[in-house]
């Protein structure tokens, strides 16, 4: 994890003398927000970019050609880890939180068919929180705890509702983690 302090300082390391045969295997797929993290996520991670395989959607969204590309990348490059990474600063994730106080009082909302994908399942995954949100509770606190349900939502989707990662997951030859990014600091939550 010394990739976020150096990149916050702005002191990359040089992965040019790391021996091609040791960096240009991906062996971590990593689930992202289309808009990315803040930061590449090589560089938080202090690892050779190839290392990861980015399977990009909106909000991490388990969409079908997001699944696609998980499926590709657990199947074909033998890869054993799946990383689902959340951002705090995603804008999708200010939008499902609207989203759901909205329909919380009864207001309807309309939604473009493309976001209607993700934000549908993020705002009614927010909904018991918010619902359960104390009123003294921060802006900043409910954020990071909707984020943080949204991510353990999707690790569930990936490890039960897809008939790939059930059967990896179930014998052992993968695994799944989530971690989110705080954007101000670009570092892990």
């Amino acid at each position: 994890m010394n990739g976020a302090y150096r990149f916050s300082r702005r002191e990359p390391k040089n992965w040019t003398e790391v021996p091609l045969s040791h960096s240009d295997i991906p062996r971590v797929a990593v689930l992202l927000p289309s808009g990315g993290v803040g930061c590449p996520p090589h560089q938080l991670f202090d690892v050779p970019e190839s290392f990861l395989f980015l399977v990009e959607a909106p909000a991490c969204a388990p969409t079908a050609d997001a699944l696609e590309g998980i499926a590709y990348a657990l199947t074909e490059l033998r890869i054993s880890a799946l990383l689902v990474l959340g951002w705090l600063q995603a804008p999708e994730l200010e939008l499902a939180i609207v989203l759901a106080r909205q329909k919380s009082i009864g207001e309807s909302v309309a939604l473009a068919p493309s976001e209607r994908v993700w934000a549908e399942p993020m705002s009614a995954c927010f909904a018991p929180l918010l619902a359960k949100a104390p009123p003294s509770a921060s802006s900043e606190g409910v954020k990071e705890a909707c984020a943080q349900e949204w991510l353990r939502a999707i690790e569930l989707k990936l490890a039960e509702g897809l008939e790939v990662t059930r059967a990896l997951v179930r014998h052992r030859e993968v695994h799944i983690a989530c971690a989110l990014v705080d954007g101000t600091s670009t570092k892990l939550v």
